[in-house]
């Protein structure tokens, strides 16, 4: 009998050393990083933190900066970081492919709780749209594209559309959908208008070219192209990385 209780006595003593011993490591090491983000670049991602509410028993020495690559896979330490600093770019990344972040700040005791986790996709601005055609019409020309050969690594929202009167200065801008479709626009008789096509995704978009001024459309936008699509109009005379018809 008296074995046993000895050997309860010995359980129950145990207990209580985990359940105050616990808590008190966790007190000493530093709480979770606050208000992390993580903001998509090109071929890159950077990611920004506060310092925690609490650094524990001692002062922060570093932070750990972790990625993971999907949401099932064993969290990495990609970077330390000093004591004071408050961002970090990781570069070499692949555009289009997913990232998830989070920030553990360490102090004499050890590495704190992390913070919540944050996701980024890296990406850059879209190739040009490719083979782009012009057809004339009774008081409008209608424009038609592929889709560029890179999204930049996000999904296209948007086309913009541009024309010119001499192919250098650029006049005006219509915006489509995300699928290459065509667009039309009112055709001033006796002059050869040149039209091109940019690709956009939020938050970037291409570059315009030097010199371009785009402006309001002019006149209302015209419904889709009724009937069977024509081949090019003969005479058609495009400009450098631009289609051209005469009106």
């Amino acid at each position: 009998m008296r074995l046993f209780c000895r050997a309860l006595a010995a359980v129950l003593l145990a207990t209580m050393l985990v359940h105050t011993t616990a808590p008190a490591e966790a007190a000493a090491r530093p709480s979770a990083p606050r208000w992390v983000a993580a903001v998509p670049m090109d071929q890159a991602v950077r990611i920004t933190w506060h310092a925690p509410a609490s650094e524990g028993r001692s002062r922060i020495d570093a932070y750990a900066v972790q990625r993971r690559n999907t949401t099932s896979s064993p969290w990495v330490t990609v970077k330390y970081t000093g004591p004071r600093a408050r961002a970090w770019t990781e570069p070499r990344l692949v555009n289009g492919a997913r990232a998830f972040y989070r920030v553990v700040a360490r102090n004499g005791s050890g590495l704190g709780r992390p913070s919540r986790a944050v996701a980024a996709v890296p990406r850059t601005v879209p190739s040009a749209p490719r083979v782009p055609e012009a057809d004339a019409y009774v008081g409008a020309l209608g424009v038609y594209w592929a889709a560029p050969a890179s999204n930049g690594g996000a999904r296209i929202d948007q086309y913009r559309v541009q024309w010119s009167l001499d192919g250098a200065t650029w006049i005006g801008t219509a915006s489509t959908g995300a699928a290459p479709t065509a667009a039309a626009r009112p055709q001033r008789g006796g002059l050869r208008p040149r039209d091109r096509v940019r690709s956009l995704h939020r938050p970037h978009g291409t570059r315009a070219r030097p010199g371009a001024r785009p402006g309001p459309r002019p006149g209302p936008r015209p419904g889709p192209r009724p009937g069977p699509r024509p081949g090019p109009r003969p005479g058609a005379r495009p400009g450098p990385r631009a289609v051209g018809l005469s009106g």
